[in-house]
């Protein structure tokens, strides 16, 4: 039975959308902070280390990474930090490798879902991603 789990899991990405690749070239993100909206986009590279820092207001900033090829490194990685006096303090760190996550046509936060963050002092950063 264990030797045809492969074939089934092909049979059901081939069939099915759930194993599609991602439908465009970057990934792009939503923060929601203190009642203002704002969105970041990280391009497919090459480089898995490339991913740039993005601050949200003074008290958090992001990193993501989208490695498109080659397979081996494939990967989407999202890091959100607190950005506190004595620097950024890791919050969250997500990795999505393929097949890439897709959500359905009627989900409204990507492929993350809606993420929700807290600051020391109780501030809330809410986010989600999204291939674009």
């Amino acid at each position: 039975m264990t030797a045809r789990v492969p074939s089934l899991v092909w049979a059901v990405c081939v069939f099915t959308a759930s194993c599609a690749r991602p439908g465009g070239d970057s990934v792009v993100c939503t923060f929601d902070y203190g009642g203002e909206t704002t969105h970041a986009r990280f391009d497919a590279s090459a480089d898995p280390y490339l991913g740039r820092l993005v601050p949200i207001a003074d008290e958090f900033a992001f990193r993501g990474v989208y490695v498109k090829s080659p397979a081996d490194v494939a990967r989407v990685a999202l890091s959100a930090y607190y950005v506190g006096d004595r620097g950024p303090v890791l919050l969250e760190k997500t990795r999505y490798y393929p097949p890439f996550p897709r959500p359905s046509a009627a989900s409204r936060y990507g492929f993350t879902g809606l993420r929700a963050l807290y600051a020391p002092e109780g501030h809330e950063l809410q986010y989600w991603c999204q291939w674009q």
